[in-house]
This record gives structure tokens, sequence and C-alpha cells, in this order.
């Protein structure tokens, strides 16, 4: 019996391990996904870069909060507060991302800039196979456009 129960508890802890290290595994590869967009030219592929990067949500949950978000595809640039996505392991067929306000639209070209501010935006997506997207909501409440 005392086997038994020692067999058991060691199966657990070695279960709880490899749990433990698959998911500082996928931070690191969130991590590094994010890294790769900010090499990019920002001409042909756009650049997209974060003032600070936070991976979170052990155990069950996989959360990257993108602080000061940037995004540059040629002469357009555009700028975020703050964007967070977060895929959860109990919902293993959507992602939740929200935004915070206010995002600011940039063209270098015409010189135009633009404002949007709202109280709450958020998007839920749902994964096909987990490997492409099969549909998209998102709400956005009290959304005002500034010139």
């Amino acid at each position: 019996m005392k086997r038994l129960v020692l067999v058991i508890v060691a199966l657990v802890v070695i279960v709880g391990l490899l749990w433990v290290g698959t998911w500082f595994y996928l931070a690191y590869q969130v991590r590094s996904l994010v890294a790769s967009l900010a090499d990019t030219d920002g001409v042909s592929d756009p650049k997209i870069t974060c003032t600070a990067l936070d991976v979170r949500g052990f155990p069950l949950a996989l959360e990257a909060v993108c602080d000061g978000a940037r995004l540059v595809q040629g002469d357009f640039t555009a700028d975020l507060t703050q964007l967070r996505a977060r895929y959860s392991i109990l919902h293993p067929s959507r992602i939740d991302a929200n935004a915070t306000s206010p995002l600011l639209l940039a063209d270098a070209f015409t010189g135009s800039r633009q404002r949007l501010d709202w109280q709450g935006f958020v998007a839920d997506a749902g994964l096909a196979e987990f490997r492409r997207i099969s549909d998209v909501n998102l709400t956005v409440d009290e959304l005002t456009v500034n010139n």
C-alpha cells in the first residue's frame, strides 16, 4: 500500500514539473514571437514593438500584456496605450484581447493624425483546429474619433 501511494505521489510530482516546464517554455515562445515582430523593417512587414512586455497567467492561462504598443507599416504609425491578449487552457478554442484607450494614428505621408478613445474595447476570436481564426467578435463602448 505504501508503495502505491509513493508511485502516485511521484507521478503527480512528475506531471506537475512537466506542466510547469511546458508553461514557461510557451511563455518564452510568446516573448520570442513578439521580439521577432520588432525585428522587421516596418515596410514590407509591419513592425510591432512594446515598451514593456509581460507574459503571465500561470498556471492555466497565457496572457501577454504589451504596454506602449506601436505598429509601423511604411508611413503609417499606430500607438496604443496597452494591448492584452489571453489564451486560457480551460477554453482552448478562444483567444480574448482588450485594448486600453487611446489609439493614436499618424500618416507621415499626408501628415494626418487621429485619436480614437473608448471606454471598453474587447475582442474575442475563435480558433479552428488551433491553426486559424474561425470567427471574431469585437465590442467597442463609447468610441470617439478626434482629429
